[in-house]
């Protein structure tokens, strides 16, 4: 479960949140499931407020801890669209010297959205990592979900499959695409690809060409530039190993698309700090 208050993961037994100390309630410590949707129902609950659903003592089962094999199972939407929104991240071996900063980038990311009722209710964020393989880490969920990142480098870098992954992911979600948001997919990257990147760049492009999607690269270390360029034309380069300033525009970002007009083009936030546009 996650704390109530700031949305960090809470064990089993904790009394209060290691993050914020917020004193834990039983009723988040100790949740029971719908068994129809998989949504958390309280105890006292006559019925699923996500699917209406009867909830008896038979029907409703404990949620399963964090380490568990099922804690990366999709999140139930409820019927507000959507912004569905994909890391995808490179931890191939070229990548351990960014690692750590990478990780306290991702949870610090998680909560300064915490903290902004609307973007935390609008988005919905999965994480994609990749080496000589790829692992969804986690899948659809809303930010206050998130289950904290602990990325572990190694191996080399196959972007392909990942990148595959990462865009059938998007056009699986149930809001792909709406007038109100496109998807995104944030690639930050370390190293030059080791396979072949020439497929998925075309179907990259056409998804961005027919405004169904968008697609941005980061690159830090010894990240390829001509390599990203071939999947897409927004392309960043971070000075250092610092994300913060990476994970707070695209926070900025997501606040003015979950607030834009729809069918409006929003104006996004100025690059600010070590990232700088790759030209």
């Amino acid at each position: 479960m996650f704390c109530a208050k700031c949305g960090y993961a809470i064990e089993t037994g904790d009394i209060f949140c290691e993050d914020c100390g917020h004193k834990v309630d039983q009723r988040e410590n100790n949740p029971t499931t719908c068994e129809q949707c998989g949504y958390d129902v309280e105890d006292g609950d006559a019925f699923c407020e996500n699917c209406g659903r009867r909830v008896t003592t038979t029907s409703a089962s404990r949620v399963a801890p964090l380490h568990s094999t099922n804690s990366h199972k999709p999140v139930p939407a409820s019927d507000q669209t959507r912004m569905p929104l994909i890391f995808l991240l490179d931890a191939s071996a070229l990548a351990s010297p960014y690692i750590n900063q990478l990780t306290s980038g991702l949870n610090g990311f998680k909560k300064e959205l915490c903290q902004d009722s609307h973007v935390k209710n609008a988005l919905e964020v999965a994480i994609v990592q990749f080496n000589d393989g790829f692992d969804v880490l986690q899948n659809f969920a809303p930010i206050e979900k998130l289950n904290p990142v602990r990325l572990i480098a190694g191996g080399q870098a196959n972007y392909g499959a990942a990148t595959q992954k990462a865009i059938q992911m998007a056009e699986a979600h149930p809001h792909y695409p709406t007038d109100t948001y496109k998807p995104w997919v944030v690639l930050i990257s370390f190293s030059d690809p080791s396979d072949n990147v020439a497929a998925i760049s075309s179907e990259i492009k056409n998804a961005q060409s027919a405004d169904k999607l968008r697609f941005i690269a980061l690159g830090a270390g010894n990240y390829n530039s001509s390599s990203l360029k071939q999947l897409t034309d927004v392309v960043f380069r971070l000075d250092g190993d610092d994300f913060s300033a990476f994970f707070s525009w695209i926070s900025q970002c997501m606040g003015v698309i979950t607030r834009s007009t729809p069918g409006t083009k929003p104006r996004l936030p100025q690059l600010q700090g070590n990232v700088y546009r790759d030209i």
